[in-house]
């Protein structure tokens, strides 16, 4: 007897249960009977707020083992996976596997000597130089004693002749940046000879900072003490981490700016908000920028000589032009990210200035009071929460979900990948297994779309009236792309999986790229070699090919039965070119440059795509699309707060009117779509659509609502 998938569950969260009970089976047989006839425990699992229990619930009577519930609270809520882990190492291996070991870096330099360098191993946001700094002030080193030098172009001579010195009369010096230097590593390896030769002064120290690369020295790397340096983890130990070794003229009062502090404050927790932003990945930028405290620094010095300038009228945007566009901003590549950027300046410095009237309330929590001085900051941020919420980083309280995930996913890939290399090798069954996949493939994948089967309608010519020539409509020649692409792209992945079956066969050469490509099909994922020849996608081999299956379908009807009323924005190969398409159709009729035209978004009309049923007498409904970070109110047409722990909404069929450019879209949020949730990987937007809303749209931005054409579940 077949049992019925529980309303409560997701279909994803179903299969995984199906998945257990039927193709792993042994505690897990009867998985998916017993959540669908009682539903009470295992309901509680999946809709609870906080972690999951550390005792799971029964199957058949039976209590699941340690590593069994890992299992099971990743078929149930993959999301806790990494809390599962760290649950199940406390309590199968022992409390003293939870915490790393603390890093000392006074018993590292006791440890060290003039021929032990102490090499520091940066990763994205860290910067050990202040830490070198407060050592150097605890060992009482004089100040002019300790060098400093940024290797790059033509610093070379200068940091040689700093080793010398220190070497012969005693002293520290750091080389920053050594994986930039490339040039100079060479003559430090000579340096570094030429000191073993010789008797140094026992004061003398080297520190190096690098990120990981194969280009240091090898013998300075053997004999060097290696440090891995972590930037501040959380809101509160980044804003702390900003007043460490601050200038000091920073820290003085300005008699005509009594307001300095605070917006000192507020530039630190606008710093720690960008850099607590990255680990929400996509939600929080649309790519990875490596900010790091210098950047405030700066922007302190900037904000500072901006508040002694104090010119009525144009302080906020000099604040704006050196924060956003100069100091911070010119990191930044992303056209979504620079407008999110000063979003969030605007937000943090409104939160301390009493005269805004828009103020977050979420950030009520971090206003500086008046009266405090600049030693009472420090102690001020001492009480912020270690861990804050996502609406003070200005997210959807839905993104720590979205954490989660992330966090769950990249535990799985790094024990794929760990185990990847052993288990691609495991001889017959694996080539058994392999041929099983790609016979089933090869029945699947869909034929190509023929043209000959097209209706005689779709592809006919009309006279161009601004040319007088013969052509394809606009959608027509659109339609033509999509085709020529799709059946490359079906031609390219049955060449390759022919090839990849015969070289199983041992009947051809097994090449690296097939190889490669066995690999991935083994492990369930998309290979590379028909990523790149596609369409970005974030799915796994078999919501994939059923995705590629849907796509060619949607294609083909559209071939064969003429335009349909709604077109399934998802199942494009090249979404842009469409819209691109739909202004042309437009600008033909009024004649008018598609540059002065863009694309309205109304929603006054059907609600489900069953309730369409005809063309749209004005321009063109479209259905297919995901909206991330917020949710849609179908009885407002309006954006709304995104539900608890729901990701995605579907959006209902949306009307697309073209209008002129220069019409005002007030009361709208301007949102982009993407192809895929990951817009690091795919961070081209397709377009923009004016989304009606009775909030600031500054609210949006900050939360990076978008619309997707896959979600990737």
């Amino acid at each position: 007897m077949r049992n019925t998938q529980p309303v409560w569950t997701s279909p994803e969260v179903w299969r995984n249960i199906v998945f257990l009970d039927t193709s792993i089976g042994g505690c897990f047989k009867g998985f998916a009977k017993e959540v669908a006839n009682d539903e009470g425990e295992w309901r509680k699992v999946l809709e609870r707020d906080e972690e999951f229990p550390s005792i799971m619930p029964q199957i058949n009577g039976k209590d699941l083992g340690p590593f069994a519930s890992l299992v099971a609270l990743k078929a149930i809520r993959g999301s806790e996976l990494r809390f599962g882990c760290q649950l199940y190492v406390q309590n199968v291996l022992g409390t003293r596997y939870m915490s790393p070991p603390q890093q000392d870096l006074s018993k590292a330099l006791d440890d060290s000597s003039p021929l032990t360098p102490l090499i520091f191993i940066l990763s994205p946001g860290s910067d050990p130089v202040g830490s070198i700094k407060v050592l150097a002030d605890h060992c009482s080193l004089p100040e002019d004693q300790l060098h400093i030098i940024s290797l790059g172009q033509g610093q070379s001579k200068a940091a040689q002749k700093l080793l010398e010195d220190a070497g012969e009369h005693g002293g520290w010096v750091c080389l920053q940046n050594c994986h930039l230097a490339e040039t100079f590593m060479p003559s430090l390896q000579q340096s570094y000879e030429r000191f073993q030769q010789k008797e140094m002064h026992h004061q003398f120290r080297i520190f190096m900072t690098s990120h990981p690369t194969n280009i240091l020295p090898t013998s300075i790397v053997k004999q060097g003490i290696k440090i891995v340096t972590e930037p501040p983890t959380g809101l509160r130990d980044n804003i702390l981490q900003t007043f460490t070794d601050l200038d000091n003229s920073g820290a003085e009062d300005i008699p005509d700016c009594p307001n300095y502090k605070r917006w000192l404050f507020s530039l630190a927790l606008f710093h720690s908000i960008i850099l607590e932003r990255r680990k929400f990945g996509a939600l929080g930028w649309n790519k990875a920028y490596e900010w790091t405290v210098f950047d405030f620094r700066v922007s302190q010095q900037s904000l500072y000589e901006c508040a002694c300038i104090n010119e009525v009228g144009t302080l906020w945007d000099r604040i704006v032009f050196f924060t956003a566009d100069i100091h911070y901003g010119g990191r930044v590549t992303d056209q979504m990210d620079q407008r999110l950027l000063k979003s969030l300046l605007k937000r943090c410095f409104a939160a301390n200035n009493p005269e805004s009237e828009t103020a977050d309330p979420a950030l009520k929590g971090y206003v500086l009071p008046s009266d405090y001085c600049y030693k009472d900051i420090a102690e001020f941020a001492m009480c912020l929460p270690a861990d804050p919420a996502p609406e003070i980083l200005g997210l959807d309280p839905g993104a720590a979900v979205v954490y989660k995930e992330m966090q769950s996913n990249q535990l799985l890939d790094s024990l794929i990948s760990a185990h990847r290399e052993m288990q691609a090798h495991t001889g017959g069954n694996r080539d058994d297994s392999l041929i099983s996949t790609i016979s089933d493939i090869l029945c699947k994948l869909p034929p190509d779309i023929s043209s000959e089967k097209s209706n005689t309608t779709v592809f006919q010519l009309h006279e161009n009236v601004q040319t007088g020539l013969s052509e394809l409509s606009p959608l027509s020649d659109f339609l033509k792309g999509e085709i020529q692409c799709y059946n490359t792209l079906l031609t390219f992945i049955q060449v390759s999986l022919t090839q990849l079956l015969e070289a199983l066969r041992g009947w051809i050469v097994m090449s690296e790229e097939l190889d490669n490509l066995g690999q991935a099909l083994y492990f369930q994922k998309v290979p590379r070699a028909w990523i790149l020849s596609s369409y970005p996608s974030k799915l796994n081999l078999g919501a994939w090919l059923h995705d590629l299956s849907i796509r060619v379908s949607s294609t083909r009807q559209w071939a064969q039965n003429g335009p349909p009323s709604v077109f399934n924005i998802a199942a494009f190969y090249k979404p842009q070119s469409f819209f691109k398409a739909t202004l042309r159709v437009v600008a033909r009729k009024i004649k008018e440059p598609p540059s002065n035209l863009s694309l309205s978004a109304e929603f006054a009309h059907a609600e489900k795509l069953a309730d369409v049923h005809a063309p749209a007498d004005k321009g063109t409904r479209i259905t297919g699309l995901s909206l991330q970070g917020a949710a849609w109110s179908l009885e407002n047409k309006k954006l709304a707060d995104a539900k608890p722990k729901v990701m995605f909404q579907d959006m209902p069929p949306i009307l697309l009117v073209p209008k002129m450019s220069c019409v005002a879209n007030e009361g709208k949020y301007k949102c982009p779509i993407y192809r895929t949730a990951d817009r690091t990987a795919c961070a081209e937007v397709i377009t923009f659509l004016d989304l009606p809303t009775d909030d600031d749209p500054e609210k949006w931005i900050r939360r990076s609502v978008a619309l997707l054409c896959e979600t990737g579940q």
